[in-house]
Formats: C-alpha cells, structure tokens, sequence
C-alpha cells in the first residue's frame, strides 16, 4: 500500500497528477498509518478504542481522522464476527 502512495506522490510531483482520486489515497494511506499504530510500529500498539481517545484528546479539531478510526474500528469487527461465526 504505501509504495503505490510513493509511486502516486512521485507521478504527481512531476505534474502528471494523480491517477486516481486523491480521496481514496488519502484514506488509504491514513488506513495504512492507523494498521501500523496497532500493530505497534509506529508507537506503542494502540487498540481501536485507545486510538480514538487519542485522537479526541489531541486532535480535537480533525473529524475526519476520528470518523476513519470509527469506520475501521467498525469493519474489523464485522470482520472478526464473520470468521468466528464461519
């Protein structure tokens, strides 16, 4: 996942732009950050839920990064029912 951000970051620092839509790697690469942050290697490991305190604690004013966790937080879960559940 991040080399295709470094591949599409280097396309569009030559003026080419982007090939894709730049929300969706935005949310990819912020999806990306937030998978390290639990596995713990960025920062200590960080559960779902301690990830979103974090950000309401000190990001206050970024929403969007709050609602992203909250939508991950939501999949993996819908995800760990699903395989517990097959």
């Amino acid at each position: 996942m991040i080399i295709s951000f470094v591949k599409e970051s280097i396309l569009y620092r030559r003026g080419i732009g982007f090939k894709t839509d730049f929300f969706t790697l935005r949310n990819d690469f912020i999806g990306y950050i937030f998978s390290l942050l639990g596995k713990g290697v960025l920062h200590r490991r960080m559960k779902y839920q301690e990830l979103i305190s974090y950000l309401e604690s000190t990001f206050n004013g970024l929403n969007h990064l709050k609602e992203f966790a909250y939508s991950m937080r939501k999949k993996y879960y819908a995800k760990k029912l699903k395989k517990n559940i097959s």
